[in-house]
């Protein structure tokens, strides 16, 4: 099955954390799975500086330029919206279900076309 999550953000949260866990499982199961996740906004020099000589911030995350996140080395492949903000179906694979992670995803996955998979309506 293709399996699509719909992320708010990438950090080091718990919600963020839950569905890493999940989204694991479910490849581990063979199903094929992306998360999507709007850009980072992007970083100041300070802050990769910070990133990069900060013994606690994963290497990976600081050569990436953005924040690290529980999907960082999870095996999941993520993929970024073209834009910030709200998650459309151009930043959307097709898939059999897509996972709304939180309320504002519920939202962006309730406008997606029948073609990027399933979801419940909450109706």
């Amino acid at each position: 099955m293709r399996i699509t999550f719909l992320l708010p953000t990438l950090d080091v949260g718990g919600g963020i954390r839950v569905a890493s866990i999940h989204a694991r499982a479910l490849q581990r199961r063979g199903h094929q799975v992306v998360a999507v996740v709007p850009p980072p906004p992007p970083q100041g020099l300070g802050d990769r500086l910070r990133a990069l000589f900060d013994p606690d911030t994963p290497r990976r995350a600081s050569i990436l330029n953005r924040p690290p996140s529980h999907f960082d080395d999870s095996g999941v492949e993520l993929r970024f919206a073209a834009r910030p903000g709200r998650i459309d179906a151009r930043d959307v694979p097709d898939a059999d279900v897509v996972v709304a992670t939180w309320w504002e995803t519920a939202e962006w996955a309730l406008a997606l076309p029948d073609s990027k998979g399933a979801r419940s309506t909450g109706r």
